[in-house]
């Protein structure tokens, strides 16, 4: 025969289970997190009817493909003639004269020769601003209630699966209680017919019928066990303890 204490009570109340589901359930932590979004959104609308104060600043330089410096050379002495005579002669007059080479202005000489820095703050005072603040807080408004109520109907939604297949368990259970109770007593009853068949006392009909009836308070013990045991893994699915291969 097979006793109550095979299987035991689902060991937690239907409040607890929908507390642990609310942390896992993926529908009510996407309904938690669209809400969150639009309360964050609310606030950041809200921004637009404060004045903003912005620091910014710049640094811009030019580079030209054909930019040259002339360097010296060397300074060299050549003569001119001046047409006037110096001490009776006409003599050349010697003068200092330096040549120059031309060459191309590298990249971070002119980096630094031409850079251009700015820096500045730069206040902005929202007035009417086209009411785009106005408008735009409005909707994320809507936004919020539309969200909170999508979290709200998630969460009674599971609330009342999670009660619906509680209750389901908890008859579930009433039944297995009972089919082991009754296949005990017709398991005993039909032990005993045995017996006095055996001797002679009862006649193969009633043999027949008391094993009929074992036999079929059997069969729906196994069908009550199995049906208890599949509402037990519904609720531990709703606590993330259903192990899936």
């Amino acid at each position: 025969s097979v006793t109550t204490t095979d299987l035991a009570a689902y060991p937690t109340t239907s409040d607890s289970i929908f507390q642990t589901a609310l942390t896992i359930v993926p529908t009510v932590k996407s309904t938690e997190v669209k809400q969150l979004y639009s309360r964050k959104a609310l606030s950041y609308y809200r921004g637009g009817y404060l004045p903003t104060l912005t620091l910014y600043g710049s640094l811009n330089t030019n580079y030209y493909s054909l930019d040259l410096k002339e360097t010296s050379v060397a300074n060299v002495q050549t003569g001119l003639n001046t047409g006037y005579y110096v001490q009776g002669s006409n003599a050349s007059v010697l003068y200092d004269k330096t040549n120059y080479n031309s060459e191309k202005v590298s990249w971070g000489d002119q980096f630094t020769a031409n850079k251009s820095p700015q820096i500045g703050l730069q206040l902005n005072i929202p007035i009417l601003n086209n009411l785009r603040a106005r408008n735009n807080v409005r909707t994320a408004k809507v936004n919020l209630k539309t969200a909170e109520f999508n979290n709200n109907t998630a969460r009674l939604t599971l609330q009342q699966n999670v009660e619906q297949a509680f209750q389901y368990m908890l008859l579930a259970y009433k039944q297995y209680k009972f089919y082991t109770e009754q296949s005990d007593a017709y398991s005993e009853s039909f032990r005993i017919t045995n017996i006095k068949f055996g001797e002679g006392v009862v006649t193969a009909d009633v043999y027949i019928n008391s094993k009929q009836r074992a036999d079929a308070a059997a069969t729906n013990l196994a069908a009550a066990r199995y049906a208890y045991i599949f509402r037990t893994k519904v609720l531990d699915y709703y606590q993330g303890r259903l192990a899936i291969p």
